[in-house]
C-alpha cells in the first residue's frame, strides 16, 4: 500500500458509522509504491478508514481486520479516536486469541455486542495465516491427507439496490462511503481454487440482494456505477474483479496482510510472502489465469465466464499432471462429447476416499474444474480402460476432450517465481493442476414432475388424469406421513418432518443474506432403526455462539426439535399451528407447485458413450442400489422405453422417449446415464440445448406416463428467425480488448479493465419477466404455437446473458411488453401466488377463462382433494389439542423452586424479580410486534427485531443483577427465565398463546428442561443445531 494513502485522516461523524467524507481530495494507491493505479477519495466505498493508524491495521490478523471494520460500524465508532494503546496488544495475537479482545479494544460493551466471528472461522484464518507465511504449498489442500478448510472463509457484505445513490445527484454524501454495504460476520462456506490458492483473505464479495425488483437499465448503470468502485476497508484496497450470480467479487490489491504475530512465528518479511507479492492487482489476476496473448480470438464475454471457473466453490482434489486433450467425438461438424472426458480409475478411487468416503458403492463420475477445463469426468468402461490408459505416465490420469478446455495457454507462461512451493513446484504453477471437484454423479430417487414438465407430458398425449392421479397419491402419501404421532412412533414423526420442512436442505443453504450456513450432512438411510437412545447431545460449545440462537430457529426447525425431546404437540396451541401450517405447505409443493413425486423417476447426471455401441434412440442406465416398481419388483433398466426430459423444460420437444440398451461394460458404470454418440444431432443438445458437463436429467420409467407419450416433431425446437434478430451481439474480441486496453492511458487502465469485467452487471435481469409471459402465451395459444415458442427461446437466451454477449433490444421488449402484458394470468398461477400469500383467492381482474389448461385442472382438483384429505386431520380438532400436567409441571418447575426459594432470602426474591421484570418486558416487545402501529414494515425488519428481542432476553438480567443465580450456573439463571416466560405465556390458557411467546424467546432451555439429556444448539447449523446423532458434519470433522 503506498504509504501517500496512510498518511492522510479522513473525516468520521459522529452520527453514522460510514460517514459523510471531506471535501478534501486525496490519491489512494491500490497496490504498492511502485504501482501506478490511483484512485481519487471520491472513487472509492471506504467502509472505515484511520490512516494514522495504518502501522497497527496492517499488523492485525484479516479477521480482526474485518471485525474492526464491522463493529466499527455497527455502533458508530470513530476509529480515528480510538487510541494506539487500546489497539496495540491485538497486534500480538492471532485471529483466535484477538476475538477475545477486540471488544474492550473498541470500548464496545459486552452486553451490546454482536455475534462475533465463530472460532471455528478464526481457527481457518490463523491456519491459512501459517500456511501462507510459510509458502509450504499445504494451502491448496491438494494431498490426500489434506484438511480441507483453506479459503473456506467468507468475507462478504449485502447490499440492496434500493440504497444505492442516485448517479449524478448533486450533494449525494453515501456515494463513496459505502453506507449501502452491510458487513456480515465471516463464516465458513465451500472454498474455491482462487481462495484456496491466495487465501480467504484476499476476497471480497458484495451480494447484490434485490436486483430482480430493479429491472431499467438505469437501475443497473447506477449498480454498475457503484460496484466499480474499490472498497476500502482500514488500508486496505479491495478490487472489482467480476459478477456471479448477483454476487461482485473484490481482489485484495497489493501485498498480502496476515498479522504481526505469523510473520514473526514464520520469519518472514511483509512483501515478500503470498499470492500479493506477484499478483498484485486485478490484470495480473486475469492474465495468471487467462493470457491474454493466447487467447486473441475468443469474445471478451467468453473470456469473463472462464474467470468463473476460479471463484466457483469447489472441493480441494488431488495434484495430477498426467493430462491429455484429445478430440471430441464428432459426426460432420456436430460434437457429441461436448463437455466430458475420462478419468482413470485409480485417481477416481482416490478422490472418493479423500472427499467421499461415505460412499460405498464406487463412483462412476465426476463434475470438476481443473484450471480453465471444466466438465464431466467419467471412468472409462472396462473395455476402453486398457486402451485409454496405455503410455501414461503414472496410473492417476485424466483425458480433457478439447470442448473441455475453455482458453489456452503454454506451459512457459506459468508463473514459476517465488518461494512458495509445493514438492519443488511453484504455488501458482501447481494451482493449474490441482483437480476441483464441483460433485459427485449420484442419483436422486423419486423424481418430482414440474410446472415445466407437465404442460409437455400433456401436449405429447399424457391424459391430465393420469397425472391428477399421481398428484392425489402424493397428497395422501404427505398427509399420511405428517398425521399426529401415538405412542412409540415420535421419531417416525420426526423424519417426516425433517424431510418435507426439508430441514437438510436448509443446512445446506448458503445465501449470504441469509442465517443458515452451509454444511455436508446426511441423515441415517431409511434401514437404520431410530430410537430414543439416539437423541445425544450436540458438541461441547463454550456459550458464544448459542445465545442468539432461538432467533435463528424457523418454526419447522422448533417443532422437529420438539419432537425429538418427547414435547407433547398436542398439548400447545403454537406447535399445533406450526403443524397445520407444515401440513399445507407440504402439500402445496403438489397442488400448487406442482412438484409431484413420481416413484418411477430419478434425475442423474449424464455422459456420451465413448464406445460408440449404443445405437442412436437408446440410452444406458444402471442404478447403484435396486430400485423396485408398485409391486415391490427390481426394475432392471435392460429394455423398454423411458421418458429422459431436461430443465428447463419450455419446448415440446424438452422431454423424449428413448429406449435403454442392456450393455454389460457401461452397466458397470452406475449412476449415470449414458447417451448415444452416434445420429445427427445430440440427444443433450436436443433437451432443451443441454451437454455433458454437468447437466441432469429426469428419467421417467413410470409406465402409465411413458406408454401415450409422443415425441414432438423436432423442427419445433429450431431456432425461429424472429428470436435472433431479437438480440444483438457484443462482438469485442479479446484482441480488440487488448488494442483498446492499450490505448488507454496508464493511470486509468486497471480502472477500464475493471468496469468491462463487470459489464454483466450492465444487463437488466429480463428472465422472470420473459417467464411470466411465456406462461400467459401457453395459457392463451398453447405450448407448440408460434408465441410460445418464441417465449421460450428467449427465455432461454435471457437466461444466460450474464454470461454471453447477447442482449435484447428495447424494441422488442417494447413491443412484447405491449403484446402479453395485457394477457390474463393463468387460473393456476393466480391460484398458487394466492396461496403463497396466505390469502383466498379473490376471482377478479384478468384471470384467464382457459379450464383446459392442465396446470389449471390440477390447481383445481388437488385442491379440492387436499381439502376432502385434510379433514382426516381436522375431524379431530375437537379432541386434537389434549392437557399433558407431567409436562406442564417439568416446564413450570424451575421457576416453581426459585419462587420457593426467594420467600426465605430477600436477595434471591429481588434477583427474581428481576428476572420476572425482563421476561415482561420481552413479552411487550413480542407483542408489538403485531400490534398495527408499531408492526415491522418487512421481513427482514422483522427479523432483526426478533434476534435483537433474543440477545436482550439471554443478556438481560446481568450477573451483576443476579449473582446468587450465576453462582448456582448461568445455565440455571436461563433456565429458571425460560420457565418464567413458559409460565407467563400460560397464565390465561395451560395451552399457552398461539403466538408462543415462550417458545420465540426460549425454545432451547425450555425443551432441554425436557429432554433426558442436555441441549446445546451451536448457531446456526443444522447439523450441531439438533440433537440427533444422524446427524454428522463433514466440514467439521
Amino acid at each position: 500500500m503506498d504509504r501517500s494513502f496512510l498518511s492522510q485522516k479522513r473525516g468520521l461523524s459522529d452520527e453514522t458509522p460510514s460517514a459523510t467524507p471531506t471535501k478534501r481530495r486525496r490519491t489512494l494507491s491500490t497496490t504498492t509504491a511502485e504501482a501506478s493505479q490511483q484512485y481519487q477519495d471520491d472513487e472509492c466505498s471506504v467502509l472505515a478508514d484511520a490512516p494514522m493508524l495504518q502501522d497497527i491495521w496492517d499488523s492485525l490478523p484479516a479477521g480482526i481486520v474485518f471485525e474492526t471494520t464491522r463493529l466499527s460500524r455497527l455502533h458508530n465508532v470513530d476509529l480515528s479516536r480510538v487510541t494506539e494503546g487500546r489497539l496495540k496488544p491485538l497486534t500480538s495475537l492471532n485471529n483466535k486469541e484477538g476475538l477475545k479482545y477486540i471488544l474492550n479494544a473498541l470500548a464496545i460493551e459486552t452486553t451490546a455486542a454482536p455475534k462475533l466471528m465463530d472460532e471455528r472461522v478464526a481457527d481457518v484464518l490463523d491456519w491459512e495465516a501459517d500456511s501462507h507465511t510459510k509458502g509450504d504449498g499445504t494451502c491448496l489442500d491438494c494431498t490426500f491427507d489434506s484438511r480441507r478448510i483453506s479459503g473456506s472463509v467468507t468475507f462478504a457484505g449485502v447490499l440492496s439496490m434500493e440504497n444505492l445513490p442516485v448517479v449524478g445527484k448533486a450533494g449525494d454524501s453515501t456515494a463513496n462511503t459505502g453506507s449501502g454495504i452491510r458487513l456480515l460476520p465471516p463464516r465458513l462456506s465451500e472454498s474455491c481454487l482462487f481462495t484456496r490458492t491466495g487465501g480467504s483473505h484476499r476476497f471480497f464479495r458484495l451480494k447484490i440482494a434485490d436486483r430482480q425488483r430493479f429491472r431499467t437499465k438505469a437501475d443497473q448503470e447506477r449498480l454498475w456505477a457503484f460496484c466499480c468502485k474499490p472498497i476500502v476497508l482500514l488500508g486496505r484496497v479491495f478490487l472489482p474483479f467480476i459478477e456471479k450470480n448477483d454476487t461482485v467479487w473484490y481482489y485484495l490489491a497489493g501485498f498480502d496482510r496476515l498479522g504481526q504475530w505469523a510473520e514473526k512465528q514464520n520469519e518472514v518479511v511483509r512483501g515478500l510472502y503470498g499470492m500479493g507479492k506477484t499478483i498484485k492487482s486485478v490484470e495480473d489476476l486475469v492474465q495468471w489465469w487467462i493470457p491474454f496473448t493466447e487467447n486473441k480470438d475468443q469474445l471478451l464475454s467468453k473470456l469473463i465466464t472462464r474467470l468463473h471457473l476460479g471463484i466457483s466453490d469447489t472441493k480441494p482434489g488431488l495434484f495430477i499432471q498426467d493430462i491429455t486433450v484429445p478430440d471430441d467425438i464428432t459426426h460432420d461438424g456436430v460434437v457429441f462429447s461436448d463437455g466430458s472426458g475420462l478419468i482413470s480409475q485409480p485417481a477416481a478411487q482416490a478422490h472418493q476416499e479423500k472427499l467421499f468416503s461415505h460412499i460405498k458403492i464406487p463412483l462412476s463420475a465426476y463434475q470438476i474444474r481443473i484450471s480453465t477445463a471444466k466438465g464431466v469426468v467419467q471412468v472409462p468402461p472396462s473395455n476402453l480402460a486398457r486402451s485409454t490408459g496405455e503410455g501414461r505416465k503414472s496410473t492417476s490420469w485424466l483425458s480433457l476432450s478439447k470442448s473441455m478446455v475453455k482458453s489456452r495457454r503454454r506451459k512457459e507462461q506459468l508463473l514459476n517465481d517465488g518461494p512458495e512451493l509445493l514438492g519443488q513446484i511453484p504455488i501458482l504453477q501447481a494451482a493449474h493442476f490441482v483437480v476441483c471437484i464441483n460433485r459427485e454423479a449420484s442419483i436422486r430417487h423419486p423424481a418430482n414432475l414440474s410446472k415445466q414438465l407437465i404442460p409437455i407430458l400433456c401436449e405429447q398425449g399424457v391424459n391430465v388424469r393420469v397425472i391428477g392421479a399421481l398428484q392425489r397419491r402424493d397428497i395422501t402419501r404427505i398427509i399420511t406421513s405428517l398425521l399426529l404421532p401415538h405412542g412409540d412412533n415420535q421419531l417416525e414423526f420426526a423424519k417426516s418432518i425433517q424431510t418435507e420442512a426439508k430441514l437438510i436442505y436448509r443446512a445446506q443453504m448458503e445465501e449470504f443474506g441469509g442465517s443458515l450456513h452451509p454444511v455436508h450432512v446426511r441423515s441415517k438411510s431409511n434401514a437404520d432403526q431410530w430410537g430414543l437412545e439416539d437423541i445425544v447431545p450436540a458438541a461441547e460449545d463454550d456459550g458464544s455462539n448459542i445465545i442468539y440462537a432461538n432467533s435463528n430457529l424457523c418454526d419447522h426447525q422448533k417443532l422437529y426439535l420438539a419432537v425429538i425431546t418427547g414435547f407433547n404437540i398436542r398439548s400447545s396451541h403454537y406447535f399445533l399451528r406450526i403443524w397445520e401450517k407444515l401440513v399445507k405447505q407440504s402439500v402445496m409443493k403438489g397442488s400448487a407447485d406442482f412438484r409431484i413425486q413420481v416413484d418411477g423417476s430419478c434425475y442423474a447426471m449424464i455422459v456420451p458413450d465413448f464406445t460408440g455401441e449404443l445405437p442412436e434412440g437408446f440410452i444406458s442406465f444402471a442404478p447403484p442400489k435396486i430400485i423396485s416398481d408398485a409391486q415391490n419388483n427390481e426394475v432392471d433398466f435392460k429394455s423398454g422405453d423411458v421418458l429422459v426430459g431436461r430443465h428447463p423444460a419450455l419446448l415440446p420437444t424438452d422431454i423424449r422417449k428413448v429406449k435403454l440398451a442392456n450393455i454389460p461394460f457401461l452397466r458397470q458404470r452406475p449412476g449415470i446415464i449414458f447417451f448415444s454418440t452416434q445420429g445427427k444431432r445430440p440427444l443433450a443438445e436436443i433437451l432443451s440445448g443441454g451437454d455433458y458437463d454437468g447437466d441432469e436429467v429426469i428419467l421417467i420409467w413410470d409406465q402409465s406416463l411413458v406408454v401415450p407419450f409422443k415425441n414432438a416433431d423436432l423442427s419445433l425446437a429450431n431456432k425461429i428467425k424472429e428470436v435472433d434478430q431479437s438480440f444483438e451481439k457484443d462482438e469485442t474480441t479479446v484482441e480488440m480488448f487488448m488494442e483498446q486496453l492499450e490505448r488507454t492511458d496508464h493511470a486509468s487502465r486497471q480502472q477500464f479493465l475493471q468496469q468491462r469485467l463487470l459489464s454483466s452487471l450492465r444487463v437488466p435481469r429480463l428472465h422472470g419477466l420473459y417467464n411470466k409471459y411465456l406462461l400467459k402465451a401457453i395459457d392463451k395459444y398453447g405450448l407448440g404455437s408460434w408465441h410460445a415458442r418464441s417465449l421460450a427461446q428467449k427465455c432461454n437466451m435471457l437466461l444466460d446473458a450474464p454470461k454471453t454477449s447477447h442482449r435484447l433490444l428495447d424494441s422488442v421488449k417494447v413491443a412484447d411488453d405491449k403484446m402479453y402484458n395485457i394477457l390474463p394470468d393463468p387460473r393456476w398461477k393466480t391460484k398458487s401466488d394466492a396461496f403463497k400469500l396466505k390469502r383466498e383467492v379473490e376471482e377478479t381482474g384478468r384471470i384467464s377463462s382457459n379450464y383446459k389448461n392442465p396446470l389449471s385442472k390440477l390447481s383445481a382438483e388437488g385442491a379440492k382433494f387436499f381439502e376432502n384429505q385434510f379433514s382426516l386431520l381436522s375431524g379431530e380438532r375437537e379432541t386434537r389439542r389434549v392437557q399433558d400436567k407431567e409436562q406442564h409441571m417439568k416446564l413450570q418447575r424451575p421457576y416453581l423452586q426459585a419462587k420457593s426459594r426467594a420467600e426465605s432470602s430477600e436477595a434471591i426474591r429481588k434477583e427474581l424479580e428481576a428476572i420476572e421484570t425482563t421476561v415482561q418486558e420481552a413479552h411487550k416487545q413480542y407483542t408489538a410486534l403485531f400490534q398495527k402501529d408499531t408492526k415491522p414494515k418487512s421481513f427482514n425488519e422483522r427479523q432483526m427485531r426478533l434476534y435483537e428481542l433474543n440477545r436482550y432476553f439471554i443478556l438481560n438480567p446481568s450477573q451483576e443483577e443476579c449473582p446468587f443465580f450465576w453462582c448456582i450456573s448461568g445455565d440455571d439463571l436461563q433456565k429458571v427465565k425460560a420457565s418464567y416466560a413458559y409460565v407467563w405465556d400460560t397464565r390465561s390458557d395451560e395451552a399457552g398463546s398461539k403466538g408462543g411467546f415462550a417458545w420465540q424467546v426460549a425454545a432451547l432451555p425450555l425443551l432441554g428442561l425436557l429432554a433426558k439429556v442436555p441441549i446445546q444448539i451451536s448457531y446456526p447449523t443444522l447439523a450441531r443445531l439438533t440433537p440427533h446423532n444422524s446427524f454428522t458434519s463433514e466440514k467439521s470433522s
